[in-house]
This record gives C-alpha cells, structure tokens and sequence, in this order.
C-alpha cells in the first residue's frame, strides 16, 4: 500500500502556491512546482552561489531557503521562502533587498526579468 502525498502542510505555503498557480506567467507557475515538492527537497542556495550567477541590479527568485554561506557584493533583490539569520545579516551587510515570495509577485506581476535559482 502506498504513502498518501498531501503536499506542503504549511497554510503560508499553501497560500503562496495557489497565488503562483492562478497566474498566467510561466515563471511563476514554474515556481509553483519547486513548491509543491517535499521540504527536503525543495531548493537552498548559497549567498556565494548567488554571487557567482548574478549581476547587479536583478532580481532572483530561490523557491526554497536562501543560506548565509559565502560572501556577497552585488546589489540585487532575492525573492525566497525563506532565509536562514546568517543570510539575512550579510545580506543587510551588502545592501541587498530580501523579499517573501508573494511580496515579489506583488512587486514584479508579469516575471519579467526574474531570473530563477534551482
């Protein structure tokens, strides 16, 4: 007999997901389904990381948690689940504008120049 699936058991999440979903905007489905995945699975990506692939100005979307590994110097925006406290500091540090997910959405409804880290 198999496991039932019942998704993200978070209301905030649940919430967010049905958002994306109602949109017409591939991006934004596209974060939908990185959403719909088990926490363990979902996307964590470094402040290094997004260093590396990044250039100033842009905005990013991690579907997932950011994490506060590496050094960062770009001025940019980064849209996520959510952030871990070493994150949220250096990126205070370097000037960078951590928004929620449904605040990006708002902020940016069409996903045009969203770039996507998974």
């Amino acid at each position: 007999m198999g496991r039932k699936v019942t998704g993200p058991q978070d209301i905030n999440v649940r919430r967010i997901i049905r958002q994306l979903e109602n949109t017409r905007i591939k991006v934004w489905k596209e974060v939908a389904s990185y959403l719909k995945k088990a926490r363990r699975k979902r996307v964590e990506a470094n402040l290094g990381r997004i260093n590396r692939i990044t250039n100033d100005g842009e905005v990013i979307v991690i579907p997932g948690k950011l994490l506060g590994t590496g050094m960062i110097d770009k001025k940019i925006t980064i849209g996520a689940l959510s952030w871990s406290k070493g994150a949220k500091r250096k990126a205070e540090e370097a000037g960078i504008t951590l928004l929620e997910l449904s605040d990006i959405v708002k902020q940016n409804p069409s996903g045009a120049n969203v770039k996507l880290v998974c």
